[in-house]
């Protein structure tokens, strides 16, 4: 079956200006998003007093990425990144990327301020350009955030991604924008549209969320978040999980995949027929299954007690000198397993409110389990013979 790779092959011949965005265009950016353009592009003031360019044509920054990296290092990028940069090689081949400009690129890790952001801008050569957030990369720190979602409406990455978008609408005054990113980059995307102003939100055409997290229930009941969903697109695999965490307020749009479970998520794997994606009339019982789980869990947790249980079990990950998960898949998993069977250095507060959220979460897996399973002894099912 077609998928990303299929479309540049089928569509590269054709320049933006004689074939317009669509949403498979969307995708594509926004995996390569995760291409690390560090030491490519200036990513804050330093690199830029280092000479780094702030901007480059796509097939310049490939050449220059392909010059720094051998093929070999990149299959040994994590995950996300290696997605990101097969895909920048792919784009600079033909002529409906390779003269895209990529500009503005930024990337944040912050253990002190719990943040993982990215995002660049990719100047389409048309009256719009394309806004692109990352989304989670294989850091602690990303995937510690990526939690806080669930508590909290405005988390560093969000903000961070607000004041970018406000900063490239005032850059380029007489310009359109498509905002988006894949996974948390997604969410990040629809926080920078709703929280802008009226002025800013009519300069956007789409905002696309790639299988991306919702938001707490406060968020979506506000004005401003209902201004902008006529423009949101949500996406998802027919076996979504992350993107149909939290609340959804807007319609999304189900794909086919040629994967299962979690490893829909990947782009790569997600089905593509001539400009669009081939769809399906809704997500499979597994996706709601997790989905029912995890909001049952999440709302039988205070938020403070789950902002401990998180705090407490990534405490635990960092002193076991681990950064990333590629250093979970690396180190001795035995000395992980035994950190968390002994809690007995930490205080007896923060050991029950574990031990609560752990539990919790067992519960709510169990009881949505069986009330999935028919009662035999129903009186309408019970036989009158």
């Amino acid at each position: 079956m077609a998928d990303v790779f299929s479309y540049i092959d089928w569509r590269g011949d054709l320049i933006f200006k004689k074939s317009m965005f669509n949403e498979v265009d969307n995708l594509i950016f926004s995996i390569l998003s995760y291409c690390p353009f560090d030491g490519i592009l200036a990513a804050n003031e330093e690199d830029v007093r280092k000479g780094l360019p702030v901007s480059l044509s796509l097939f310049e920054a490939a050449d220059r990425f392909y010059t720094k990296h051998t093929m070999e290092e990149v299959e040994k990028m994590p995950t996300s990144r290696k997605r990101g940069a097969n895909i920048l090689f792919a784009m600079s081949k033909v002529k409906r990327f390779r003269d895209v400009i990529i500009c503005d690129y930024v990337s944040v890790l912050s253990d002190e301020a719990g943040q993982q952001f990215s995002a660049v801008t990719f100047d389409l050569l048309t009256d719009a350009m394309y806004v692109a957030f990352r989304g989670t990369d294989d850091s602690v720190v990303g995937w510690k955030e990526d939690f806080y979602i669930g508590i909290s409406s405005h988390i560093p990455s969000q903000v961070s991604a607000l004041n970018y978008f406000k900063a490239e609408a005032i850059k380029n005054p007489r310009r359109k924008f498509f905002i988006g990113g894949h996974s948390k980059g997604g969410n990040l995307a629809v926080y920078a549209a709703t929280e802008c102003n009226k002025r800013l939100k009519n300069r956007i055409i789409r905002v696309y969320n790639n299988d991306g997290p919702g938001f707490r229930k406060e968020f979506i009941e506000r004005d401003v978040y209902k201004d902008i969903l006529p423009k949101v697109r949500t996406i998802v695999p027919e076996d979504s999980i992350i993107g149909m965490l939290l609340e959804h307020e807007e319609e999304y749009t189900v794909v086919r995949s040629t994967a299962s479970g979690g490893m829909q998520h990947n782009g790569f794997t997600w089905e593509v027929l001539g400009k669009h994606f081939i769809y399906l009339e809704d997500t499979s019982k597994q996706s709601k299954r997790v989905q029912k789980i995890i909001k049952e869990w999440l709302e039988g947790l205070p938020n403070d007690k789950f902002k401990i249980a998180v705090d407490t079990m990534f405490d635990m990950i960092w002193e076991l000198g681990m950064e990333s998960f590629e250093d979970v898949k690396t180190k001795p998993m035995k000395k992980a397993y035994d950190a968390l069977r002994d809690l007995s250095h930490m205080d007896e507060e923060k050991k029950k409110i574990v031990k609560d959220t752990i539990k919790l979460l067992l519960k709510s897996g169990t009881n949505t389990v069986w009330q999935e399973i028919p009662n035999p002894f129903e009186k309408d099912e019970i036989s009158e013979d």
